[in-house]
């Protein structure tokens, strides 16, 4: 697109390719870092070129029927444009709203929307797409041994098992990935009542893969810079302290600069009781 802006300003797949850019777009930014710095050049270069730099008109948005907010931009205003509108949760049904732009005036109007959402079941299911991450909770106990010393045994924690205040826990991460893949995120959401064992952040090398782990006040976090593809097992170790019903949230995988490529755990409650 920037090859055709230089040479042949007025060719027709000049548009159909700034389209494509725009709508490809997630949020407020491209597939990676690298892709945005280059994206938003050739933007900057098709503005200048095609006079977009200079708009004036006024417009109004309205959600199922209602005005909720009037936007005007003159020339010279183009980077001090605030065109945020949020959607009042009053004006929102369930099934199909209706979003209208009218744009009175001269110059160019780009529109798109972002919803975010959340969800209030207790069971989530695991999901993936490309790389799959299963979570496993294993009690360790100090069995006594013939010879008067204890070895350490785990015990897999089943929906409903309690711990007791001072147990110690070893989450298995048990990560599945269909290719190879670089730079991957991998975050544990612990559940509230317990606490890492290890309090120093490094390098991990367990279970075939090198990965920097953090330790962190709500989740424990995983850097890998590359996964093969295959099987593969992180660990690392809790200490339930808090009594209580608490819930833990999924593990969650993830590409660092391709966010199609992920996956999650299922969550489950986690129960502690005094000794």
């Amino acid at each position: 697109m920037r090859a055709l802006l230089a040479i042949d300003p007025q060719n027709e797949l000049i548009d159909s390719a700034m389209t494509w850019l725009t709508r490809n777009r997630r949020g407020c930014r491209w597939q990676s870092t690298r892709d945005t710095a280059i994206v938003i050049r050739a933007l900057a270069d098709y503005i200048t070129v095609r006079g977009e730099d200079k708009p004036d008109w006024t417009a109004e948005v309205r959600i199922n029927g209602e005005l909720v907010r009037t936007l005007s931009v003159k020339p010279g205003e183009v980077f001090d444009f605030d065109g945020k509108v949020e959607a009042p949760a009053r004006l929102l049904k369930t099934g199909e709203n209706e979003v209208t732009i009218t744009r009175k005036g001269s110059g160019i109007l780009y529109a798109s929307a972002w919803l975010t959402y959340f969800t209030r079941e207790k069971e989530i299911p695991a999901a993936g797409n490309e790389v799959f991450i299963q979570r496993k909770l294993f009690k360790i106990n100090n069995q006594p041994t013939l010879t008067g010393e204890y070895k350490e045994v785990r015990e897999e924690l089943k929906p409903g098992d309690a711990l007791k205040s001072g147990e110690r826990v070893e989450i298995e991460l048990t990560i599945d990935a269909k290719n190879h893949y670089e730079y991957l995120v991998i975050e544990d959401q612990k559940a509230a009542g317990m606490e890492p064992v290890e309090l120093q952040s490094g390098w991990d090398w367990g279970g075939g893969v090198s990965a920097h782990r953090e330790f962190r006040d709500e989740k424990t976090v995983f850097f890998l810079s590359r996964l093969e593809e295959g099987k593969h097992v992180l660990k690392y170790d809790l200490r339930a302290e808090i009594p209580g019903l608490f819930h833990a949230l999924p593990a969650r995988i993830q590409a660092m600069y391709v966010p199609e490529i992920r996956g999650n755990s299922q969550g489950r409650e986690v129960s502690i009781t005094d000794r």
